[in-house]
């Protein structure tokens, strides 16, 4: 083989497998934009913050969260999203989990950042319930099957076993 094609392939298994495409990210002073959502800088723990390593990391489902926390071990970054206070969620999921997060899951001394969101997520639309109840008015409604029940299994028990009272 030639050495250009043994670089090439050297390179190509030494490049990170990417599931999801680049994230498009731009920093503002203490602001980010995020594939056109905005985010606040709160916390930049021993600049933690590579924008290279953020848009190869990026996933467009930590867009649902309110805020983001970034950490770095060993060259590679975690990324985990978190809920605001106005949201309904798990209770590991919510903002006042953070520090909590911080502590028990980031290494200790290691370079992590928090992101805060400034614009609103963008939520899928859900199915209105009223929408299908209204579909389904025409229709019949399911009704058990009782038609495997016997009569006789729920008659007296003495009566089973042919005794008389």
């Amino acid at each position: 083989m030639s050495e250009t094609v043994k670089n090439k392939q050297t390179n190509e298994e030494n490049e990170p497998k990417l599931y999801h495409p680049l994230a498009s990210v731009t920093q503002a002073e203490d602001e980010l934009e995020i594939n056109s959502r905005k985010y606040k800088i709160i916390i930049n723990y021993k600049d933690a913050l590579d924008l290279d390593q953020l848009r190869q990391k990026y996933d467009p489902y930590l867009n649902q969260y309110d805020y983001i926390i970034g950490d770095v071990a060993s060259e590679h970054l975690r990324l985990k999203g978190f809920y605001g206070p106005q949201r309904r969620a798990r209770m590991d999921q919510r903002a006042q989990t953070m520090a909590d997060y911080v502590t028990e899951y980031v290494n200790p001394g290691s370079p992590y950042y928090v992101l805060q969101a400034l614009t609103p997520a963008v939520r899928p639309k859900t199915k209105n319930r009223r929408n299908t109840a209204q579909k389904n008015k025409g229709k019949k409604r399911h009704q058990p099957n009782t038609s495997h029940r016997r009569p006789h299994q729920y008659r007296n028990k003495n009566r089973r076993q042919g005794r008389k009272k």
